[in-house]
């Protein structure tokens, strides 16, 4: 069968389904006006606004409300939090959505969902849905586990089936304030901290440099998350407020007391730097080569220090980004049509 004869058939259709759009409600109309019928008033109304909906979808020209109902729906943001045991996930989380209770637990994932206004910046009211997973298991072998549906491409779309994410956030820390037998507090952290300092700090930097290596970053990359679709990749160094006051008390050499907190916030950003380098470098390498914005952020998910601001930021580029491409894909559609 030619193209041409094809367009002519497609044609064909299409007047064909324009005359049963327009048909439809007169008729409705007609019976009303003879009968006095209600209902079919009612009927004719109705078919009439599907009419519409109809043209304007089958011509990509729905009304900006609709588009803008139909995209805020579709834009749930998605993360997984990946991070060796005791570096705070639990409290980054909670610092997010105000509570440690999983929404859906899995056997492998914890999941939270939540809602973030990423306009009140300019005061203006702008949520987004975002969802949190955070994996529980040691080890990361068994990332794939139990992995919830919706989280996963369908087998036609990715014949691995891979999870799907917008930012994957890999979280270390100096120090775990993870005790056999209770959480730590700060303070307590930090009297376990001061003495030994820097051979205590060397032992977590390896524990975090075994867990995130280079055959891992691969996995994740690879295996289970499906590279092409995610977004935006970030280093979280949490518990800043710990590396403030050892550096306040001493404990990490090669620093003068800082003289001001804007003195203090540098002193902290390159002692982190410099001991999380081979990490950062490792995970920066795999960014570029699948094409993936790659940064480091510093944060105290203890006292909520930048974990918002980062979020927001990174939620708000997500919906730029997701905005862009939708555009981008709206307008090739047109162009197809045109051409066909």
């Amino acid at each position: 069968m030619t193209k041409r004869r094809i367009n002519n058939i497609s044609q064909v259709l299409q007047i064909c389904l324009t005359l049963l759009f327009i048909l439809t409600p007169a008729v409705f109309l007609v019976v009303a006006i003879i009968y006095n019928k209600h209902e079919a008033i009612a009927l004719a109304v109705a078919a009439i606004i599907v009419d519409i909906i109809l043209y304007f979808a089958q011509n990509n020209k729905l009304p900006d409300f609709i588009l803008k109902y139909k995209n805020e729906s579709e834009q749930t943001c998605k993360f997984a939090l990946y991070g060796i045991g005791g570096t705070g996930k639990t409290t980054f989380i909670s610092s997010i959505i105000g509570g440690y209770t999983s929404q859906e637990p899995t056997q492998s994932y914890h999941i939270y969902n939540h809602e973030i206004n990423i306009g009140h910046l300019e005061n203006k009211e702008q949520k987004i849905k975002i969802a949190i997973a955070d994996y529980q298991g040691q080890r990361p072998n068994d990332m794939l586990l139990d992995v919830p549906s919706d989280w996963r491409l369908s087998e036609e779309q990715d014949e691995q089936k891979r999870i799907v994410v917008d930012a994957l956030f890999f979280m270390v820390d100096i120090f775990s304030c993870r005790d056999k037998q209770k959480q730590l507090n700060k303070n307590e952290s930090i009297s376990l901290l001061i003495e030994d300092t820097e051979n205590k700090i060397q032992k977590r930097l390896e524990e975090h440099n075994e867990y995130i290596n280079e055959g891992i970053l691969h996995m994740l990359f690879n295996t289970y998350f499906h590279g092409g679709k995610i977004l935006y990749v970030r280093l979280l160094i949490n518990k800043i407020d710990l590396i403030e006051e050892l550096i306040l008390r001493k404990a990490i050499p090669d620093f003068n007391s800082p003289q001001s907190k804007e003195e203090l916030d540098e002193n902290v950003k390159s002692y982190t730097l410099k001991i999380f380098e081979p990490i950062k470098n490792k995970i920066e390498a795999a960014c570029y080569s699948n094409g993936v914005n790659f940064d480091v952020q510093f944060i105290s998910a203890y006292d909520n220090n930048n974990v918002m601001p980062m979020l927001v930021d990174i939620v708000s580029s997500i919906k730029r980004d997701k905005t862009i491409k939708k555009q981008r894909n709206r307008n090739a559609s047109k162009t197809r049509r045109r051409n066909e």
